[in-house]
């Protein structure tokens, strides 16, 4: 007797089996092209390709969208930035009168020829808005930093806590700012700016827009029942009269330098010409 189909049992048909690895998917079935199915495929097979086809579009297509959205907002404002400068003044910020420490100044800016120098950090490609936060006690600066952002929109911590270490008389380091006699409503929203150079932004329960060349300030003093606000005519009169019994008080200033050429943005540890 040979090996042909006569030596099978009666009934059965010859089957050719793949062997593993031979291009089959299944008996006498080729194996699925990427991304087809065969109409007895498992549906849930189906659906999780579909997802992952779906997820690697939304993938690819977020960061696609988010940098022509950028490299056109940047497009309308013509390689100019706004310029926006933070002033906080407190009267009793300070602990000890730092005779010897260096000035911590991280950013120097000329209004007149729009130039802004910077001690280390450079402005990113990407940014339309700077914002100069800088906050002293009687004229002494503790603190100042620049920030950037590319929509207009940020939140500037000015309620965080800050720090500037100085020696002490006998050469130790001390903590030089009070943050308790920091008098503040909350942190500084600023919700946009548009290419014109206006600039919006919210601070307690006030919501402010200012032009270019526009201020807004508040002045705030903390009595032993709360936190008020100084303002009117009087306001020199009410400060003068918080400051002889002891309570502390700040001063918050906003104000929209306008717009200013990124090719006149610089790094240098040298410093500059000052506010």
């Amino acid at each position: 007797m040979g090996n042909g189909d006569a030596n099978l049992p009666p009934g059965r048909n010859p089957r050719v089996r793949a062997a593993p690895g031979d291009g089959w998917n299944g008996a006498g079935r080729p194996r699925c092209p990427s991304g087809w199915f065969y109409a007895n495929e498992p549906v849930g097979r189906r659906r999780s390709s579909g997802k992952r086809r779906t997820l690697l579009v939304v993938c690819l297509g977020i960061p696609l969208l988010a940098t022509m959205l950028l490299v056109g907002n940047l497009a309308r404002y013509k390689g100019c930035y706004v310029m926006v400068r933070v002033e906080e003044s407190s009267t009793l910020a300070l602990k000890t009168w730092p005779a010897l420490s260096e000035d911590p100044a991280q950013a120097w800016a000329d209004p007149e020829t729009k130039t802004l120098e910077m001690a280390q950090d450079k402005m990113p490609w990407t940014a339309i808005m700077a914002v100069h936060y800088s906050a002293n006690s009687l004229g002494v600066r503790f603190y100042d930093r620049v920030s950037f952002s590319p929509t207009g929109r940020m939140k500037l911590p000015v309620t965080r806590p800050l720090s500037w270490l100085v020696p002490g008389e006998n050469g130790e380091t001390v903590e030089a700012v009070d943050n308790a006699a920091r008098v503040l409503l909350g942190d500084l929203r600023f919700e946009g700016c548009t290419p014109q150079g206006r600039i919006v932004f919210k601070y307690g329960p006030a919501r402010i827009e200012l032009d270019p060349g526009d201020s807004w300030g508040i002045l705030l003093v903390s009595d032993g029942s709360g936190i008020r606000e100084i303002s009117g005519d009087s306001w020199r009169q009410e400060l003068e009269a918080a400051m002889a019994r002891g309570y502390p008080a700040t001063r918050l200033m906003v104000t929209n330098m306008g717009l200013w050429p990124k090719d006149r943005v610089i790094t240098s540890g040298e410093g500059g010409h000052g506010w």
